[in-house]
């Protein structure tokens, strides 16, 4: 299975989910609130110009804080260090593995200009309390390593090998996805599109005119390939849709390449 920590095939498609190993860090996205983190060994957060040196504890720096910034809403950072680290806004209450790390907050000017508004009702406030969590729950996935890719592979015989690299194509791959689950989810839609949605029609003249149907390159190639062996034409190159396309029209009386 390589280096997937999860597959799944569907019909002649695979899909191998994978860790990405270099995610970027959600703290480089445009956030609403700002991370301020004090570690010894860890980098964590976002840049800042606050030394913990400077005080005697975090409440005097919480003090600091909000008389400098005049946060909207100020919530505390906790850290659990043992076999990997995650972070919360809630004390995990481990005297040995944990403790707080910083704040993360913003700012009452930031938020007026981020919502549009002068003043804010406890309503909303809860609100954008609730969307710093949320900030710090995506942190807290790419500080675990709970972000995932898709590779998704076409079996071009389904008789064979499927981890065989002679016998798969990728199709499809991306990279950045928090949480395998909805990695998954977006893998299981591209494969979905495959499925519905046929790339080439070729038609048999001499069969009843049936219709072969194929939803990607590698297969519509692999199937002229075959025919040109039947055909004895196997000295022929057909490396491409286009090498593909002009020996059906070329050489193939009995089939059609069908256009929309």
């Amino acid at each position: 299975m390589r280096d997937a920590i999860e597959t799944k095939r569907i019909g002649k498609y695979l899909i191998e989910i994978h860790n990405d190993d270099s995610p970027e860090s959600p703290r480089e996205w445009d956030n609403l609130g700002t991370m301020l983190c004090f570690h010894r060994r860890y980098n964590l957060g976002d840049k800042h110009e606050y030394d913990f040196k400077d005080y005697t504890g975090w409440e005097e720096m919480k003090a600091d804080i909000i008389k400098k910034e005049k946060p909207l809403v100020i919530l505390p950072l906790f850290l659990y260090d043992h076999s990997g680290i995650t972070m919360s806004t809630g004390d995990f209450n481990d005297r040995w593995d944990s403790g707080q790390v910083g704040f993360i907050f913003v700012s009452k000017k930031k938020a007026q200009e981020e919502y549009n508004l002068k003043t804010f009702t406890k309503n909303r406030i809860k609100k954008i309390e609730e969307y710093l969590k949320g900030e710090v729950e995506t942190y807290d996935q790419y500080l675990r390593g709970d972000i995932y890719g898709y590779k998704v592979f076409e079996i071009l015989d389904e008789n064979e090998d499927e981890n065989d690299d002679d016998n798969r194509e990728e199709l499809d791959a991306c990279w950045g996805f928090y949480g395998q689950e909805s990695c998954m989810s977006e893998a299981e839609g591209i494969v979905k599109y495959y499925l519905e949605a046929p790339k080439f029609k070729i038609k048999h003249i001499m069969d009843d005119e049936k219709v072969s149907e194929f939803k990607t390159d590698s297969e519509f190639i692999h199937f002229v390939r075959k025919v040109a062996v039947e055909n004895e034409d196997e000295e022929l190159s057909i490396l491409s849709v286009g090498e593909a396309k002009d020996y059906l029209e070329n050489y193939c009386d009995n089939l059609k390449l069908m256009t929309d």
